[in-house]
């Protein structure tokens, strides 16, 4: 969506923390109330950047290209884990090398 966009889009970040104890993730999916939920929300990301940066990759496949975004968006929302202490420092990188497909 980012890479089919006239404009290139400002994205905001936003961590939520304790999202699962008021919408849960099973059956019976209805809200629970009562319980306190975090948002935090982080610097705006401009996905300008990044499209320049994709430009200079010549050759990519689309499915290549799509995967290079979502990594570089994850790892922005991650850091943003990272940042307001939900999740410890290297998590961000740690997922990102996980999640590394070199076939494609």
């Amino acid at each position: 969506m980012v890479e089919d966009t006239v404009v290139p889009p400002l994205i905001l970040p936003i961590w939520c923390t304790n999202m699962s104890s008021v919408w849960p993730n099973h059956p019976p999916y209805y809200p629970r109330f009562g319980h306190k939920v975090e948002i935090h929300i982080g610097d705006p990301f401009d996905s300008r950047k990044l499209l320049d940066e994709l430009s200079l990759k010549k050759g990519w496949s689309v499915l290549k290209r799509r995967k290079f975004i979502t990594d570089a968006l994850q790892t922005e929302l991650f850091e943003l884990g990272e940042a307001v202490g939900n999740l410890t420092k290297g998590t961000a990188m740690r997922i990102l090398q996980e999640n590394r497909c070199d076939y494609l």
